[in-house]
């Protein structure tokens, strides 16, 4: 399980002495700790994965639209700050569905749908395709392939 994972190499990195990492690692902790409350689940019980995955991938999107502001900014210091902590996030994720497979699934949900409106189509392509698809992808590929 990724909480597992993450509260093992938490240890690890508070042992080594490691304050980047432990920060990033509690920082994660402290963002699934928060889902939980919110959702009002146990505190004390993992998270089942896809719940996790799906989590750490809004954070990333969070990052990445962080970054952005701070390249504009010409804030150096922060862009790599923000790159070592997608680093350390992204070692807990499993690798993104691929371009060509995404519309595959996509082209074959048009296919068999064609009369179903972009939001029923977004839900079905993120159905088949599962958490780790980028919606922003999943969305350009399906207006893409609606318009043509």
């Amino acid at each position: 399980m990724i909480e597992q994972t993450i509260n093992q190499d938490l240890k690890e990195a508070l042992l080594s002495g490691n304050k980047e990492k432990v920060s990033i690692l509690r920082f994660i902790k402290s963002i699934i700790q928060d889902y939980k409350v919110n959702k009002q689940l146990d505190r004390q019980e993992y998270l089942p994965d896809n719940e996790v995955i799906v989590i750490l991938n809004k954070e990333i999107k969070k990052l990445n639209e962080s970054k952005e502001i701070y390249i504009t900014a010409g804030s150096l210091e922060k862009v790599e700050q923000i790159d070592n902590e997608k680093s350390v996030i992204l070692a807990y994720l499993p690798e993104l569905i691929s371009d060509n497979d995404l519309e595959k699934i996509v082209k074959e949900v048009i296919g068999s749908n064609s009369s179903a409106n972009f939001g029923e189509l977004m839900k079905l392509v993120k159905d088949r395709a599962g958490v780790m698809a980028d919606g922003s992808k999943m969305a350009s590929l399906i207006k893409g392939n609606l318009n043509s």
